[in-house]
């Protein structure tokens, strides 16, 4: 084969095998960066994770905590218990009445509640669910609280008990006496350990290796493995997690080995209040499988990359090493005149020809030697034509640099536009999908699956006809076609497996000319929403029909604020039409009758700051000038410091019974007349009486209808209305409790109340009671009621005391259902609690804003930049974090993102700290059912770590690129010049002393060993980034000169005077020459710009001075040298920031700005000085120190 006979073509391929080792150090850089990346969000995510269940295990205990008080301040345990404490065993009647009570009462409140046991202070069990335990002392045992007089709750450590067989954890709680206040002994709750695995073993959405544990200080697992069967208590986690914490660190994240001895990712953070370590962890090869391919790609390049540089290297060298010898050695015995010696010609590449054309030129040498004057004008003529080769090589490279450097440019554009939509559709939770113009589904996210019940590559390339039912697929074909035809439609359909509802906003995919070729679009879930506005609006419209039927209406009142919430109901009874007009406390007030009005006022003063309750009549003057009696009640709402913060409570229209009062007072008075005026005159007694029975019958007459209209209005009212007797025995109730309940009346008439009560709540409603015998009006609560069915409703109850001759005779009460409305709460809750875990566990900054452009809400990583609380942000505005000028400048961003109705993607720098960060922010207007804008929803992401990498990527193969071509040009100079060296030196040694022809040869070796050190300046350039190359001892005036060698005609041409005072004497330094001589040519090619910008033309002042001097660094010789011009200047607003990767003060596409970058790197790493001094428009000194060498003496 004739492929590796061209030495050019063995240098080609040498050239391109050493090009590989850029490339595969690049992959190798990129491939650590990914994985640390990788092993950051992992951390994070791990962490954030163990975060949300410490708080979640924290919640649970403090709920468990909660309980063990509440069963301890029960009034009938405390009191059955203090008489079984107190009197012994004459009591085993309220022993087994309280041990029945606990069984059938509070064991089932919790189904992981295996026993609750009764303990004296001295450790002995008096009572408990459990019959083994009774009169067992276990003063001794770990659950037995050591400090009952503290008063405080204790939480045993998980341990094996015994007398159930089974791991427990168990909670104490005193029980002090209601007489003496001293403490009787303690009520132990003893749960089933699995109340803890329940927490942790939800892995839902974790993967195949995330595990989440507890761990005490003894270093046992708490909870449930999902690798080992029955590790609780029994399995040892000895890990570096578990030691570092029990060690005294709160939190640790890392790689380490697991308690099955595998590599793991994890977080673990610490639990001191119960002695629980947390530990959530991820097989190391699950975090990193993403990377495991691309590793082996990585390491497989390396390996070829460098085998193939090396045997490269090894087959050019050798080849070609051995005919230069020869050719040297020729050269040197034909120069000292052995004219008759000859080279074998036995290769058929250059060097072949070579070999052939040296002894053709020997041949011919002897004969024409008297040609030597027409050789002497060959030679010139050659070299013009190579300098003319070497002109047209130099602008055909800096062509292909800059075609090279605008493909990068556009290849970089590329991956940007792509990396961003792949960010977007990687972080958004809503379906997102593409169509062609036939409906085939193309591309669809990973919430298809969740949404539709089919896996995405069921559909792909297939039409989305089979997800829906005919009347939504009718709907969808109608949307598609009309998308198609350039609409952007918003619309709703519900999948036919699944039944989930979804909101769709459908567009037009267009390509790079305009043209349609699909549809794009995102869905979300709206089913759980739509189901809570159904709920909701039945709830509303029940509770308004009840307020109007009873005449009852509620209302709220924000203090704070000043916002005056009114049902319809509310509306009607002061004459005005619902919800027409805004309404606040000022209007309240003018609403009321004037001689009223102080005594409301004075009311609701004494119901905010004095406590009082507020249960009050007044008048209410109407519109139209009628006045009416209402009875208002309404309780007073504080917040943490006890300041009153809103109010509460419900008004009821009694006009109609104020009346029947009027006419039953004058009734009595008109009695009260007769009555004396027939004492005074008893002659006609039987006259009058005849005449007043008839007036009582009338009276009477009218009373019974009045009474028979209330009971009427009582009998159909929505709520429940009910009387009871002072013990709770219910007296009498309406029909809706048959209506709500299913219960019939007559089955609870006259039977005691509380059986009806949720066994949780009927400690709330004794207390209630008592209050109420204490003549007091409780606020509006809240209990679960049996319903026929077995289920328990929630009811929200109003009662107050029927009070007669001073004592409470009986209670009236009213029961509203809102079963529907808490469920419909819990549902919004529960979602709202969801997102906003998904929203505080994402790294980005999330905010929204209203139409105002003030904050309603952000995520913990915002607030905690703004150095806030979340809930602290809601009012403010930009004014209140950024400076006027940037606050300004986004809220017109967020005005033009809210006209337009666009969603706004892009990328900013701004300082921050004194560095510049790199911040891709994504705005959206946030829109209501009806397409109305309601405000701006904000994310931001700080890439300033990507941009970084993708830019030291970009100058990594900038400068091996231009290793490349100086390497290309030397070596295509390089051989050709030392033919000409070695024929001039010929000539000169056969010419006579003082002729013209050895005076030209002379003059072509000077100039060809001056092109010749040019190469061989290039040469040392390309390699300058060899990790071989060594630091030696060099000369900077050495230095100096020769990189005068590469500019010095250059500067010549352009004018330029060049002024050098650096002596020869100067100490010598320790460098790479190389790097050192980059340096000083990137500064003389700054003064060089700088100056011809400017002088365009000559000028006495277009000089460049070099002076070299001896200094210190830091008490040690040093060597400074300083470029000086009187060229442009550098702004004093920029200076700081010449050093920079990529900035550069040059127009766009004069410059890379990376020389100053590189340059002070090289002196950095030389441990010396970069130093940069200028004014603008007056001069720029670049100062380089560099340390001297000091010989060992």
């Amino acid at each position: 084969m004739r492929l590796f006979l061209s030495i050019k073509k063995k240098l080609l391929i040498f050239v391109l095998c050493i090009s590989l080792i850029p490339i595969v150090v690049i992959a190798t850089t990129c491939y650590f960066s990914i994985r640390n990346t990788l092993k950051y969000q992992t951390l994070e995510k791990l962490k954030g994770l163990a975060e949300s269940k410490r708080l979640h295990f924290l919640s649970l205990m403090e709920i468990k905590k909660t309980r063990a008080i509440d069963f301890s301040a029960d009034k009938f345990i405390k009191s059955a218990f203090e008489t079984v404490v107190r009197e012994g065993i004459s009591k085993q009647p309220e022993a087994a009445s309280l041990q029945r009570y606990l069984i059938e009462d509070k064991l089932p409140l919790c189904r992981q509640l295996i026993a609750i046991t009764l303990l004296d202070e001295h450790g002995k069990v008096t009572t408990s669910t459990s019959e083994k335990l009774i009169g067992k002392d276990i003063s001794h045992k770990g659950v037995f609280p050591q400090d009952i007089g503290h008063n405080t709750v204790d939480v045993d450590q998980p341990h094996y008990f015994s007398y159930f067989d089974k791991d427990c954890v168990c909670i104490s709680a005193p029980i002090i006496s209601e007489y003496s206040a001293e403490p009787l002994g303690s009520i132990i709750c003893t749960y089933s350990l699995t109340i803890l695995s329940e927490i942790a073993i939800n892995r839902a959405g974790m993967g195949e290796t995330i595990e989440l544990y507890l761990v005490n200080r003894d270093k046992m697992m708490l909870t449930k493995s999902r690798f080992i069967d029955n590790a609780p208590l029994r399995q040892m986690v000895d890990t570096e997690p578990v030691r570092q914490i029990i060690r005294g660190k709160k939190e640790y994240i890392g790689i380490y080995r697991d308690y099955r001895g595998i590599p793991a990712v994890g977080a673990a953070l610490d639990i001191p209040e119960y002695g629980w370590i947390l530990l959530a962890e991820m097989d190391k090869a699950e975090a990193f499988a993403s990377l495991k391919k691309f590793g082996f790609i990585t390491l497989f390049m390396g390996m070829i990359g460098i085998a193939a540089a090396a045997g490269a290297g090894t087959v050019f060298a050798v080849s070609t090493s051995r005919p230069v010898k020869d050719l040297t050695d020729a050269a040197e015995k034909f120069a000292w005149g052995e004219l008759n010696f000859r080279v074998k010609a036995n290769r058929k590449d250059e060097f072949g020809v070579l070999a052939t054309c040296f002894n053709a030129m020997a041949e011919k040498l002897a004969g024409k030697i008297a040609e030597h004057k027409r050789m002497a004008d060959e030679l010139r003529t050659l070299n013009e034509s190579l300098e003319q080769q070497v002109n047209d090589r130099t602008m055909s490279l800096a062509k292909g640099n800059e075609e090279l450097r605008r493909e990068i440019e556009n290849r970089k554009q590329t991956e940007g536009r792509l990396k961003k939509y792949e960010i977007l559709f990687s972080e958004i939770r809503d379906l997102a999908y593409i169509c062609d113009t036939r409906g085939n589904i193309l591309f669809v996210n990973k919430i298809f699956g969740i949404l539709t019940g089919h896996k995405p590559e069921e559909f792909f390339g297939k039409p989305f006809a089979p997800l829906f039912d005919e009347e939504n697929l009718k709907k969808a074909i109608d949307v598609c076609t009309r998308t198609v035809k350039g609409e952007s439609l918003l619309f709703e359909l519900s999948f036919r497996d699944t039944g989930r509802v979804c909101e769709y906003k459908n567009f037009p995919l267009r390509d790079e000319k305009g043209n349609i070729i699909g549809t794009i679009g995102t869905a979300r879930d709206v089913t759980e929403q739509r189901r809570a506005e159904s709920a909701l609006r039945k709830s509303e419209a029940s509770l308004s029909n009840a307020q109007r039927i009873a005449h009852v209406g509620n209302w709220e009142w924000d203090k704070e604020k000043n916002i005056l919430y009114w049902s319809d109901e509310v509306y009607r009874i002061f004459g005005l039409s619902p919800q027409t007009s805004d309404i606040s406390y000022e209007i309240f007030m003018n609403a009321i009758h004037p001689g009223d009005r102080e005594y409301v006022r004075k009311s609701i003063h004494e119901a905010l700051y004095e406590g009082k309750p507020f249960i009050i009549d007044h008048r209410i003057s109407l519109p139209d000038g009628t006045v009416r009696f209402a009875h208002c009640q309404g309780e007073v709402i504080y917040d943490t410091t006890g300041k009153p913060i809103q109010m509460n409570g419900t008004i009821q229209d009694v006009t109609e019974l104020k009346k029947i009062e009027e006419e039953l007072k004058a009734l009595n008075k008109s009695l009260e007349e007769r009555v004396t005026k027939r004492t005074a005159d008893l002659i006609m007694v039987n006259e009058k009486l005849r005449k007043e029975m008839a007036e009582h019958k009338l009276a009477d007459e009218s009373l019974h209808e009045s009474e028979e209209r209330y009971r009427n209005l009582v009998e159909n009212a929505l709520d429940v209305i009910y009387t009871l007797t002072v013990d709770g025995t219910i007296v009498s109730l309406n029909t809706a409790f048959e209506t709500i309940t299913g219960w019939l009346r007559t089955e609870w008439l006259h039977k005691q109340f509380i059986p009806l009560v949720h066994p949780d709540d009927r400690s709330i409603a004794l207390k209630l009671l008592q209050r109420v015998h204490q003549k007091e009006i409780p606020p509006a609560f809240e209990l679960r009621i049996l319903s026929k069915s077995g289920n328990y409703l929630v009811g929200e109850f109003k009662v107050t005391p029927q009070i007669r001759k001073g004592s409470v005779i009986g209670i009236l009460g009213i029961a509203r259902d809102i079963t529907e409305r808490r469920r419909a709460e819990d549902v919004l809750r529960a979602s709202e609690s969801k997102y906003r875990l998904l929203i505080e566990n994402l790294p980005q900054r999330i905010f929204s804003k209203d139409k105002a452009l003030r904050f309603v809400s952000c995520n913990e990583n915002l607030a905690r930049d703004f150095h806030i609380r979340p809930d602290e942000i809601t009012g403010k505005t930009d004014y209140d974090f950024f400076p006027k000028e940037l606050a300004e400048k986004y809220r017109a961003e967020d005005k033009q993102i809210m006209e337009s109705g666009q969603t706004d993607d892009r990328e900013e720098e701004y300082m921050k700290d004194g560095k510049t960060l790199i911040v891709r922010m994504v705005r959206t207007p946030i829109k209501d059912e009806k397409g109305n804008v309601l405000g701006i929803l904000g994310v931001f992401l700080d890439i300033t770590e990507k941009i970084t990498l993708q830019r030291e990527a970009e100058r990594s193969r900038h400068l091996a690129s231009l290793g490349e071509l100086a390497a290309g040009v030397a070596h295509e100079i390089n051989n050709p010049i030392t033919g000409v060296i070695n024929c001039a030196q010929i000539l000169l040694n056969k010419s006579s002393e003082g002729s013209k022809e050895r005076d030209i040869a002379g003059r072509i070796i000077k100039e060809a060993n001056r092109i010749a050190n040019i190469t061989s300046s290039l040469l040392s350039f390309a390699r300058q980034g060899d990790a071989k190359e060594k630091k030696s001892i060099v000369s900077v005036h050495e230095i100096i000169t020769n990189t005068l060698v590469l500019t010095e005609a250059q500067l010549r041409k352009e004018g330029i005077t060049i002024t050098l005072d650096v002596s020869q004497k100067l100490p010598q330094i320790i460098a790479h020459p190389q790097q050192i001589q980059q340096v000083f040519l990137n500064a003389i090619s700054n003064a060089r710009y700088a100056l011809n910008q400017k002088y365009p033309e000559v000028h006495e002042n277009k000089i460049l001075e070099i002076i070299g001097e001896e200094t210190t660094i830091d008490n040690r010789p040093a060597v400074k040298i300083t470029f000086y011009d009187h060229g442009t200047g550098i702004p004093a607003r920029i200076r700081d920031r010449v050093v920079e990767p990529f900035y550069t003060t040059k127009p766009r596409g004069k410059g890379t700005g990376l020389g100053l970058s590189i340059s002070y790197s090289i002196i950095r790493d030389h441990e010396g000085r970069f130093i940069i001094d200028s004014v603008e428009g007056k001069f720029t000194k670049v100062s380089v120190v560099l340390p001297a060498f000091k010989p060992v003496s």
